[in-house]
């Protein structure tokens, strides 16, 4: 027996086929959207590199180490792997275990942990970057990296003189006697702060700080040693 459908039950029909290729054109074109998506390279803003110079003790030379950061254009979250490769020597430094700093569209991602081969300096000269991304596409920038070389015979003492009288200066505040441990400031050290009681009464967890200079160019800083903050009897 042939079954003949209202027309009520007709429209009922029709809404349900209507939402019900509506869906169906979703779960169609929504993949492909984010496929085409997913497909993009991902893009680079900039890359900032900083030399650093570690000073552990008073009279003793620095440390050497390079910083080196990329603010990405696309999902930061999604980097992988960070190579960069010195043009002239063609060492590289591939960087998996990568650090994030800032917030919100400024977001910036890397290390300042690359170190120089024993017994070597840190290259000067032109880089090649390789910003990787978690499904293995790459971007490419440059960047350069130069210091005055004479900071590795440098004391504390010169600092100063070698970067310039333009030379920022700020302040790091740890938890920990060695200059190590949570930090808990970072920046311009405040006048009222060379009365000890004043810092105390601010961060009262401070044991030690650590005072940074940093060149006008930004691509220089010198991290001098640690500084016991002595109690107030």
């Amino acid at each position: 027996m042939r079954r003949f459908l209202r027309l009520p039950d007709i429209c009922i029909l029709n809404r349900t086929a209507e939402r019900a290729f509506r869906l169906a054109t979703v779960c169609i074109v929504l993949p492909c959207l984010l496929a085409g998506c997913a497909d993009t390279a991902p893009r680079v803003a900039a890359v900032r590199s900083t030399v650093i110079f570690d000073y552990g003790t008073p009279g003793g030379l620095p440390q050497m180490r390079l910083a080196v950061f990329v603010q990405p254009l696309s999902d930061a979250a999604r980097v992988k792997t960070i190579e960069v490769t010195h043009e002239a020597s063609r060492l590289v430094w591939q960087i998996d275990d990568v650090r994030f700093a800032g917030i919100g569209s400024s977001v910036w991602t890397g290390s300042a942990d690359l170190v120089p081969a024993y017994g070597e300096l840190i290259p000067t000269g032109p880089y090649d970057l390789h910003y990787i991304d978690a499904a293995e596409r790459v971007t490419q920038s440059r960047f350069t990296v130069r210091y005055p070389a004479q900071l590795m015979q440098t004391a504390t003492a010169a600092v100063r003189d070698v970067l310039g009288p333009a030379t920022k200066e700020s302040v790091t505040l740890y938890a920990e006697r060695d200059g190590t441990g949570t930090v808990l400031y970072y920046g311009p050290e405040k006048n009222e702060w060379r009365d000890t009681a004043r810092l105390l009464s601010e961060y009262p967890g401070a044991a030690s700080l650590r005072k940074s200079l940093e060149s006008a160019d930004r691509t220089v800083l010198c991290i001098l040693p640690p500084e016991t903050i002595k109690e107030i009897p």
